[in-house]
């Protein structure tokens, strides 16, 4: 499995580097890339409010458009790491920047479509939307606290 894994990384790099050395000569920095991973996930929840408020309740084309715009700001996450090593601008701020701004990121994401299943009158599909947004931070708070522990 780890074969395959490090197949597909490496594929997906030898798409990106091209696109990440435009990035370089651009001065684009990773910590903007970071930056600009969270304002997309944050543009799909203005999105998914907005079609919580106007849009029909079984026109999900909202949640689609939502969805694409979540997918660009996961790409942000995979370019941000690889400018950061290409360009030898790897630092703790950056990752813990990148580490926190992905919490938000997330958190954001679930609050818009709580807020959409909520507001569209979901029940069961807002309260897995709940359990997931728990999840998430859960996730998080276990990691950073096994670690403080030293437990691996």
């Amino acid at each position: 499995m780890n074969q395959v894994k490090q197949s597909l990384q490496q594929v997906a790099y030898n798409l990106m580097n091209p696109f990440i050395k435009v990035l370089i000569k651009m001065g684009i920095t990773p910590n903007m890339i970071t930056f600009l991973g969270f304002i997309l996930n944050v543009l799909s929840t203005v999105v998914l409010i907005y079609g919580a408020e106007y849009g029909a309740r079984n026109n999900h084309k909202y949640i689609a458009y939502a969805g694409i715009i979540i997918l660009l700001g996961g790409a942000m996450d995979m370019v941000d790491g690889r400018l950061a090593r290409l360009s030898n601008q790897e630092h703790k701020f950056g990752a813990l920047f990148d580490s926190v701004l992905d919490r938000y990121s997330e958190l954001v994401m679930f609050f818009g479509f709580c807020y959409y299943f909520v507001t569209q009158d979901y029940l069961f599909t807002s309260i897995f939307c709940f359990i997931a947004m728990i999840g998430s931070i859960m996730v998080s708070y276990t990691r950073a606290r096994a670690e403080g522990l030293g437990v691996n």
